[in-house]
């Protein structure tokens, strides 16, 4: 599962192709237990940046949600690990002053 704010994730995949940082919707998706041919498909459009394909009805935007699973999951934050699931995530609107030079 990815909660993204914003179409990279990593750096350099685009698996939240329709995100925005300003349209206030996390853009959620939920990636089920898929075939290993599944699996190298779809790592081969994140890295073209064509995952859209892929993960129709898997897809969602969405202003908040609970996480939850059966047994404990490990839960990371821009790269950082904080913790297991449950967690709860939801837009922050303004949340974040950004500076920049000329």
């Amino acid at each position: 599962m990815i909660v993204s704010n914003s179409k990279d994730y990593g750096g350099e995949f685009q698996i939240t192709d329709r995100a925005s940082i300003t349209d206030g919707l996390l853009d959620l998706v939920v990636i089920n237990r898929k075939s290993r041919w599944k699996i190298v498909k779809i790592v081969s459009s994140v890295s073209s940046g064509k995952s859209n394909t892929f993960f129709r009805g898997e897809y969602n935007q969405i202003k908040k949600a609970h996480i939850y699973s059966k047994h404990k999951m490990l839960v990371q934050v821009d790269g950082e690990l904080i913790g297991t699931t449950p967690v709860d995530v939801k837009v922050a609107p303004k949340a974040l002053t950004v500076m920049v030079g000329r």
